[in-house]
């Protein structure tokens, strides 16, 4: 998301970390129902586990994890984002997926009738020939680049450096 944002000229705070040498780094991504496993792993080692981590959890998980950092927005990033991009007139992806628009949208707003949102990228990619991995990346960076509040931005990216501080 921070490349995506910085690339798009939203201003974000100059970081304060600085450069890690020799510093190998390994994302991998962990569902909530890992995350607390895991802390009940760490309390029953006094706290330590065999390798450092941080944990980012939609806004809507928020509750279930007291201590991890939430993404903006109190809701699935996938509720958040179509509704801000539908509030937007679904902006600029139209020409992002180089199709017409009032079938383009149909297909959008026929995705959000489904009960699980994260069927929805499934859904307009299977309509579009394109991955939902696709249609996900085009959908963060149309978002981004329109509706994204710097101050959320900016929130998370300190939230993350923080943590990042404390356990590099």
């Amino acid at each position: 998301v921070c490349d995506t944002l910085k690339g798009n000229g939203i201003p974000l705070q100059p970081s304060k970390r600085k450069p890690c040498q020799n510093y190998k780094k390994t994302y991998e991504k962990i569902t909530l129902k890992l995350v607390k496993p895991l802390k009940k792993i760490r309390k029953q080692r006094q706290g330590k586990l065999p390798n450092r981590g941080l944990a980012i959890v939609d806004g809507d998980k928020a509750d279930e994890c007291k201590h991890c950092i939430k993404l903006p927005g109190g809701v699935s990033p996938e509720r958040l984002i179509f509704r801000d991009l539908k509030k937007d007139t679904w902006k600029n992806l139209d020409t992002r997926f180089g199709l017409g628009a009032g079938e383009l949208f149909k297909y959008f707003d026929d995705a959000m009738l489904l009960k699980d949102p994260h069927q929805w990228t499934q859904f307009i990619g299977d309509k579009v020939k394109q991955s939902k991995d696709y249609v996900w990346a085009v959908f963060v960076e149309e978002w981004c680049k329109t509706c994204a509040e710097p101050e959320d931005i900016n929130s998370l990216v300190q939230k993350i450096e923080d943590i990042l501080d404390k356990i590099v």
